[in-house]
């Protein structure tokens, strides 16, 4: 059943316009798979709790995620001279390819690109979480979230930073003036 509809599945990369919505995905999967299934493709976190394929599945992304973000925490924690054990989350494994990859997303020149490179990572985790039964729930799981990532992106424009940097320093232009 998997295979059929992974098969079904256009696909796509990270610049580009996701194919459909996460939920147009749940609605399409929803005749094949249980409810529980399918709403943990559109929100994770509470399938985490749950026994089975979905609840194994969600919980290796969201320890990945978290482990993360704990590293782009103690980062930026570092940056601004915070302790670094504020906001850190605990996950249940460690992963080192996580870590360098949160590093070299912060020698990046700018935040954009920052925030590329780490968005590029959370897209090589969910290749190694759909790789771990291909064909199976995992695999969708990681397509949805996939979605998620590329439609984030496909919002951003390019000048918009540039935009709200210029319209923040303008105010604080007319403020000291």
């Amino acid at each position: 059943m998997y295979a059929f509809l992974l098969s079904s599945l256009p696909s796509f990369s990270l610049g580009d316009e996701p194919p459909l919505t996460v939920a147009a995905l749940a609605e399409r999967c929803r005749p094949y798979l249980g409810e529980a299934a399918c709403a943990a493709l559109e929100h994770p976190a509470p399938a985490a709790s749950t026994a089975g394929d979905v609840g194994d599945v969600a919980r290796l992304w969201l320890d990945g995620e978290r482990q993360l973000r704990n590293a782009v925490a103690r980062r930026r924690a570092a940056t601004w001279q915070l302790p670094s054990d504020t906001d850190q989350h605990e996950h249940a494994a460690f992963r080192v390819d996580i870590e360098a990859g949160v590093a070299h997303a912060f020698e990046a020149p700018d935040p954009l690109q920052r925030e590329r490179a780490l968005d590029d990572l959370r897209w090589r985790l969910l290749d190694d979480l759909a790789g771990v039964v291909p064909w199976g729930y995992a695999a969708l799981f990681a397509y949805a979230q996939r979605l998620r990532l590329a439609a984030a992106w496909s919002r951003r424009l390019p000048d918009a930073g540039s935009r709200h940097l210029h319209s923040v320093l303008n105010g604080l232009e007319a403020h000291h003036a």
